[in-house]
């Protein structure tokens, strides 16, 4: 019996289309609580391990595949380490070198809460914005949002560290290639 295989166009769209509603929710959010993040800032981009999800790694993972840059890529992940980002840059406005298709995480902090332990939406903001969210605005959740993204494909869905992530997705979509014959968007053979 053959066994289905997913559609990346589909799951990438899908993706994509979940990636920029978190995305507006949490401006719309900045916007009616009166925060923004500093000028010039990208701390939040050299501090810390950054998580995401394989999943979540989908769009910039799939445009690799079509530059022709996933094995460089996956070369440039294995000898990364840990702070900064890997795709942080000081020369872009938004220091980020993959902007169009940064993951979850990257589109929901400082702007994103949680629930604390009693059930209660708690904001988590940047220690590094200056001003306190006006009362009666309530934060996006990220577990929200990653819950609906981890359900669009579970076994990707899985926090990780970001170079690890992108290892997994890489390393998945190159292998799909190689089973399968699939494409990924743009129609271009990756193998």
């Amino acid at each position: 019996m053959d066994t289905p295989v997913m559609n990346i166009n589909v799951l990438n769209t899908r993706v994509i289309h979940l990636l920029r509603k978190a995305e507006t929710e949490a401006v719309t959010f900045g916007r009616h609580a009166g925060i923004a993040c500093p000028g010039d800032c990208g701390k939040c981009c050299v501090k810390g391990e950054i998580e995401a999800s394989p999943l979540a790694l989908l769009p910039l993972a799939i445009q690799a595949l079509r530059s022709g840059r996933a094995e460089s890529l996956l070369g440039e992940a294995a000898l990364a380490t840990a702070t900064p980002c890997m795709f942080y840059t000081y020369a872009s406005p938004f220091h980020c070198t993959v902007y169009a298709v940064r993951p979850l995480v990257c589109r929901l902090f400082g702007f994103a809460g949680r629930r604390d332990k009693h059930g209660r939406v708690e904001f988590r903001p940047c220690r590094h914005m200056a001003t306190v969210p006006r009362v009666g605005t309530i934060p996006p959740l990220f577990s929200t949002w990653h819950n609906r993204l981890e359900g669009l494909y579970p076994p990707l869905g899985d926090l990780m560290p970001l170079r690890a992530a992108l290892n997994r997705i890489l390393t998945w979509l190159l292998l799909r290639d190689t089973l399968y014959g699939c494409r990924p968007p743009g129609g271009k053979h990756v193998a």
